[in-house]
């Protein structure tokens, strides 16, 4: 059974999908696959939840009525745990393939863009919304969010490596548009404008963002991008 959780909860079974039920109970199992393979206790699940560690007759409502959707898989005793390998949840899968594309990039290019893209693809949307952002998730939701955009860039990184063409100029637009604060992805979004023929546009865009965001490595680029450096033909200039 598999329980992803990097986007709205989905439940699949060998079967299929399986329909979990309105309330609660989906971020009550959002929590426990959260931490999966460890008992937690219904005080925590309240916590989650509820936002109220001493609300337990509804930790323990919601508990049962997963217990009953999902049999063994859900072990319950005076702690419960989701009795599943880590790699049965999504977030633990993204997380090995992203370290899996980093370690490779220096040796592997072609393994570390596969990893790279499969993990990219396992994130449908921000993890455990169920929870609201809810105290106790706040550090992992984070964790995974800044996971993601390092990604993101790597994949970039590797792409500015071949041809670029338009539609990773769109990617990367968007991409800043969402994350602002990523010098990186600011950096990337110059030279993909420069290597497309606009270097205009692309000093234009460092300028913005040496406005909005300073950062040194900005004024390293713009002299590449004005003496038409020959480093920016292969790749990512300066510090990433």
């Amino acid at each position: 059974m598999l329980f992803d959780v990097l986007g709205p909860l989905q439940v699949t079974a060998p079967a299929g999908p399986v329909h979990l039920p309105a309330g609660k109970a989906p971020a009550v199992l959002a929590w426990l696959a959260a931490n999966v393979g460890e008992p937690v206790s219904l005080a925590s699940v309240a916590d989650a939840v509820w936002g109220d560690g001493d609300d337990l007759p509804k930790a323990a409502g919601a508990v049962r009525q997963l217990q009953r959707l999902l049999g063994d898989v859900l072990e319950v005793h005076e702690r419960v745990r989701l009795a599943v390998d880590s790699e049965a949840v999504d977030l633990h899968r993204f997380e090995r393939l992203v370290a899996e594309g980093r370690h490779l990039l220096d040796h592997d290019l072609g393994r570390a863009e596969h990893c790279l893209a499969a993990a990219l693809q396992l994130w449908r949307g921000a993890p455990f919304p169920e929870l609201d952002r809810a105290v106790p998730v706040i550090g992992l939701v984070d964790r995974l969010h800044e996971l993601h955009l390092v990604a993101v860039e790597e994949l970039t990184g590797i792409a500015l490596r071949g041809t670029v063409g338009y539609p990773l100029v769109a990617q990367l637009r968007a991409e800043v548009i969402l994350n602002p604060d990523r010098p990186r992805l600011r950096r990337q979004l110059s030279i993909a404008l420069y290597r497309t023929g606009r270097q205009v546009e692309a000093l234009q865009t460092l300028e913005e963002a040496r406005q909005e965001l300073p950062d040194p490595s900005y004024g390293v680029l713009q002299a590449a991008l004005l003496q038409h450096a020959a480093e920016l033909d292969d790749g990512e200039y300066g510090e990433c």
